[in-house]
């Protein structure tokens, strides 16, 4: 995606809005509760509410499993005298277990309602000023239409999808207009020279204007 702003640097990383100091993205890969970035008041509720409802179903479920489980497992070692050892030692792990979930539950959910209400005059002063909310990146950004579709509808397909990943991962440099414009060129010479391809219907490529030998980049140049 590429900034409006001249003065940009190359990285093809849309201008954003975004705290340096905030979180954009789940604390771990493994995370129970959402620690998202949230877009506004709305979106701070829906992700508090969730990580609420999750820490009390969390913590329930512990505190009654964890003495099934526990009497369960003594039965199996030492009868009845283990099975209600197991269930002690399993109420104890339960009632623990179960409080820390319900608690983190309902501080994660109250620090996520938080900030979306901190959020939220960001949030109305990026989308009147035309910008839109990327739920990757968690971010308001600022799209040039025209600039990308210069440089990326010029791409071949080898190109973009190398390049499509590094910029998932926000690792990605923009290609620059003439290189892009140079493996466009490159790519429309080669195809001048391709044998026509049979296809059953031709109606489809007549209303793009483009020969059936087209490869998928002409296609979408056509296209957009």
């Amino acid at each position: 995606v590429i900034m409006s702003d001249e003065n940009s640097s190359a990285k093809a990383e849309p201008q954003s809005d975004v705290n340096p100091h905030e979180s954009t993205s789940d604390a771990t890969p493994v995370s129970l509760f959402t620690l998202k970035r949230p877009k506004d008041l709305r979106d701070g509720i829906g992700f508090g509410t969730g990580n609420i409802i999750k820490g009390a179903l969390g913590g329930a479920a512990l505190l009654v499993g964890a003495p099934l489980k526990g009497a369960y497992d003594g039965a199996s070692e030492g009868g009845a005298l283990g099975a209600v050892k197991g269930f002690g030692i399993g109420l104890g792990y339960g009632v623990v277990g179960g409080v820390s979930m319900a608690v983190g539950g309902a501080l994660t959910g109250v620090y996520q309602i938080g900030r979306g209400l901190v959020n939220t005059p960001g949030s109305i002063s990026a989308s009147s000023a035309g910008k839109d909310w990327d739920e990757i990146s968690r971010e308001w950004i600022t799209y040039d239409l025209k600039k990308e579709a210069d440089l990326f509808l010029n791409m071949s397909d080898d190109e973009y999808l190398s390049w499509l990943p590094a910029h998932i991962q926000g690792t990605d440099v923009a290609p620059t207009e003439g290189s892009s414009k140079q493996s466009g060129s490159k790519d429309e010479s080669s195809s001048s020279n391709r044998p026509a391809k049979a296809v059953a219907c031709m109606e489809y490529y007549e209303v793009l204007g483009v020969a059936s030998n087209a490869t998928p980049g002409e296609i979408k140049k056509a296209y957009y």
